[in-house]
């Protein structure tokens, strides 16, 4: 018997073309050249003294070089001020970033190489870097300075204590698989080691969360789902979204236990129409 989401994206997928095209032409541009900046406090059990008030960034689903992003060099350089503006202890990046090789987003590139903070730019790679040229991708990040985890950790010194900020990858052949992200988010969460440290998890899919609430991380944080980038309505943590259908965590904040997942909107997009869904500039602070 097919459950009720089943059910649900049963009926959007067999919607004709035309009923589908004509939602989407309601919203077409919309919101897709503004973004905000959303405010997230995060309470940590345990959080030592001095890493109350710890703050980072979060951006997302770029897309850069995707054919119909309207993500530009220029929107880019216009978001890189708005998050020194927030003056974060580091930057994260959650996949997604380009569609292109870096050589041929040298301008881009540069934009994110130059991100100011006090600790940093990390980042995790997305199913787009995977289709696109993962390696190259890669390569590329880290050359231009950005830390990129691919299924490692880092132990963060930052006000004098440590914390620990993990990245997880799943390759194209395998993104989707639930089984596969489970085997990787326990190898890498215990690969830490130390549980008495804070942790923060990057995992581009946020059924990422789904794994790492039982090894006990502190807060996940994800995109991929760009928030359904077309939404009519939010009831709760339930919004009026095709997207909605597909994915259980669509954006914002979720709370399982004492354990937290943030699904950010997205900076681009794969295609020019956002309505009621504005790209995304995260500040996390930790309480």
């Amino acid at each position: 018997m097919m459950t009720r989401r089943q059910m649900m994206r049963s009926v959007f997928y067999s919607l004709p073309p035309v009923a589908a095209t004509a939602k989407m032409a309601v919203a077409y541009g919309g919101d897709s050249l503004e973004f905000e900046v959303v405010e997230v406090e995060v309470p940590i059990q345990g959080l030592p003294d001095r890493l109350k008030g710890l703050s980072f960034v979060q951006i997302s689903d770029l897309h850069l070089g995707l054919k119909f992003n309207t993500l530009d060099a220029q929107e880019l350089r216009a978001a890189k001020e708005v998050i020194e503006d927030l003056h974060p202890d580091f930057v994260l990046l959650t996949g997604d970033i380009m569609d292109r090789m870096p050589f041929e987003l040298r301008e881009e590139t540069r934009i994110l190489s130059s991100i100011r903070s006090r600790h940093g730019t990390f980042g995790i790679l997305g199913n787009h870097e995977h289709y696109a040229g993962a390696p190259t991708i890669y390569h590329g990040l880290v050359k231009a300075g950005v830390d990129m985890l691919v299924n490692e950790h880092r132990i963060l010194k930052v006000r004098d204590e440590e914390l620990a900020l993990i990245g997880v990858d799943t390759p194209a052949s395998a993104f989707g698989s639930g089984a596969f992200l489970e085997r990787v988010i326990r190898k890498t969460v215990d690969g830490v080691g130390r549980v008495d440290l804070p942790r923060i998890l990057m995992s581009h899919h946020p059924n990422g969360f789904y794994y790492a609430n039982p090894r006990g991380v502190d807060l996940t944080i994800s995109g991929h789902t760009h928030g359904g980038q077309v939404v009519f309505g939010e009831f709760g943590d339930f919004r009026l979204s095709p997207a909605q259908l597909v994915f259980k965590y669509l954006k914002g904040h979720y709370r399982r236990d004492h354990t937290h997942l943030y699904v950010n909107a997205g900076l681009g997009h794969w295609m020019p129409l956002r309505h009621n869904c504005a790209p995304e500039i995260t500040r996390f602070t930790l309480v």
